[in-house]
Order: C-alpha cells, then structure tokens, then sequence
C-alpha cells in the first residue's frame, strides 16, 4: 500500500544505550570504530545502507523524509551522532530531536545549530522511567538545557508524558511553563508496559484524564486572554484532545470517510525502526512488521501485518470523531494486547464503558 501522505515519517532509536522507554532494553553502546557490543544491534555502516533506502523510497513516492530520534545522553555516542545527523541532513531530509533534557548540552546544541534543526521536544518522563531520585531533579535540568537551547535561539516544545505515578506533577510543570513563558507544551498519555499479562505503570482513568485535559485547557485558555505567549500543542500526540473539543462544539462535523486530519499516522507514513533493525508500525506499539536492512522500507510498508491497523477500528464505529481522533493503537495494545480494542481513556467507550 505505501505511503499514505505528503511525507515519510521514520521514528528511530538508533542505540540500546538510549533508554528504552517503558519496554526494557538491554544496554550496549556503539560506534564507527567498534563492533557492536550486543550481537543483535546495527554498525554504522548498516544505517547508512537504512538512509539511503529510506531517501530512494521517498524519492520514489515523490514524498518528504522526516527522521525523529528518540535520544538520552550524547555521552553514550559523542563520535558518530554527529556524523550521521550530518548524513541524513547531506540527503535532504527532516530531523527531529525528542528526548529527555540530560541530552541537551553544548556540543549538541551546536550540531542543533549547524544543521538547522529546530525546535527540541523535551519530555518530562512518568517516575518509573527515571532514575531513582531523579524526579526532583527533572526541571533543574530542563532549565539549564533551556539555557543552552536559548542561547542559540532554538525554540523548545516541552511534552509532559503523563501517567498514574506523576499525574501530580502537573501544577508544578505548568508553573514551570508559566515561569519561563515556554511558547508551546504538549500533553500526552505514557503507554502501560506489560509483562506476561500483568500491565504497568496503567494510566488515569478515562473521567479522571478528561479532567486533566479540562483543567490544563482552561489554565491555556486564561494565558491567551491575559496576551501570554504560551500555547498548547500536542494533538498529533495526543487524540482525545479531539473529543474534547468536540464536546465543546469546536468540529461541526467529521470529514469524510477515509480522509483523516489528524488521526494517527501509524500503517499510513510511519515506521518505528530499532537499534537492531526491526520495525514497528509506532515507537510505542511494539508489534514487529519487518527488519531492515534485510528487507528494504518499501517491503515493511507493504507489510500485510500493517492491514488490521489500516482498516475502521471496529470500537469506534459510530462515533463522529472517528476521523479526527480515532484513539490510540498503543495504549489499547499497553493495556489489552490488542491493537484494536477501544482506547482506555476515552470517555465515550474506554474502561469506564
């Protein structure tokens, strides 16, 4: 089937040496100059194999490239990082940075800076992905990456992954927001983590999430009346902001069959690809479609294990935000195992349901 949109969007996590964000990775590091400490992890030489056919499909499809990272410490990867960012710049796609503030220090404000990439997404991470002790410390560090990130004139986009384990941070992250008039912040649900068939870190419940997303609103909605620069982002991200607003009369009706807005681009324009090379359809669904470079992207694209995720989610038949919003394939998989089933935290027919 291909791509399903203007661009390619390619979420790529390229070492174990990066946390891996609620689904266990192992630890290993890498470089040009080295072998790969754990035997099932990508050289060099293969993501640049990865590169080129990412660029050839796009070219083929006569479509955009966007690379998002997913990074932690530039000290896990100081000789090569730089290089390949200038590899995928020297081809002419989109790169995209998100991570954790640690990763934010000169050398790579200045690699930000060489190669035009802006803005950085700064997460603020659910307890249970820190390390221990470390959640006093989050907003220390944002403020000195922020620092850094001012300094060089590279606007930020802060995200706060929100579950059970931190959802009382918030009045502190918006205080933070307030404070240093950050232009634009994003909410979003972390996924469970499951193990066997017990699940983790479980999210709010859906009326409880409803009221989070009411009440960081309105704290956004009084900003603008009061001429404040701060903005709420994040629909992308996050989808029931969709149902919210339909609720509020925002969306006088859903587009047509087929033609989504801003539904998920899983199984449309984006793969997930691991540091050992397998794919997923998100970063946060993993479900394997494919594995590169043994297969090329146009091969995983066309994955027949993508069809259920391109077809009507049979939970939200019916409902007239259906093409707006569509719920979340990796928190219904996070919570149920299945893909398919009705996302969590929606109100309309989620767990209280």
């Amino acid at each position: 089937m291909g791509i399903i949109g203007s661009f390619l969007k390619v979420q790529w996590r390229l070492t174990f040496d990066w946390p891996d964000f609620g689904f266990g990775g192992r630890r290993a590091c890498l470089s040009k100059k080295t072998s790969p400490s754990g035997p099932q992890q990508l050289g060099y030489s293969d993501w640049i194999r990865i590169l080129d056919d990412i660029t050839a499909t796009c070219d083929r499809a006569g479509c955009g490239g966007r690379m998002h990272f997913y990074v932690s410490s530039p000290a896990s990867a100081p000789d090569y990082f730089s290089a390949f960012l200038g590899e995928v710049h020297r081809r002419g796609l989109g790169i995209r940075l998100l991570g954790r503030p640690g990763f934010i220090e000169p050398s790579t404000v200045e690699d930000m800076v060489r190669l035009g990439i802006r803005p950085f997404h700064m997460r603020y991470m659910p307890r249970e992905q820190q390390q221990p002790g470390a959640d006093e410390r989050e907003l220390e560090a944002a403020e000195h990456a922020m620092d850094l990130l001012g300094q060089a004139k590279i606007p930020l986009r802060f995200r706060f992954v929100v579950d059970e384990s931190n959802i009382q941070d918030l009045d502190s992250v918006l205080r933070f927001v307030e404070r240093h008039q950050l232009r634009r912040f994003d909410l979003m649900r972390a996924v469970p983590a499951r193990g066997g068939t017990s699940v983790r870190r479980a999210g709010p419940s859906p009326h409880r999430f409803r009221e989070l997303l009411v009440e960081t609103r309105a704290t956004f909605s009084r900003w603008k009346d009061q001429g404040r620069p701060m903005r709420l982002g994040g629909y992308r991200a996050e989808h029931l902001w969709w149902l919210l607003e339909w609720e509020g009369g925002e969306h006088e009706q859903a587009p047509p069959k087929g033609r989504a807005i801003h539904a998920c681009s899983v199984a449309r324009n984006l793969i997930a690809l691991r540091p050992d090379g397998t794919v997923w359809p998100c970063r946060r669904l993993p479900l394997p479609i494919g594995r590169l470079p043994q297969q090329t992207v146009a091969e995983v694209l066309d994955s027949p294990r993508l069809d259920p995720l391109r077809r009507d989610r049979p939970a939200c038949l019916g409902c007239p935000v259906e093409r707006h919003c569509g719920g979340c394939f990796a928190m219904a998989y996070g919570t149920t195992g299945d893909p398919l089933a009705a996302d969590p935290q929606c109100w309309w027919g989620g767990a209280d349901r």
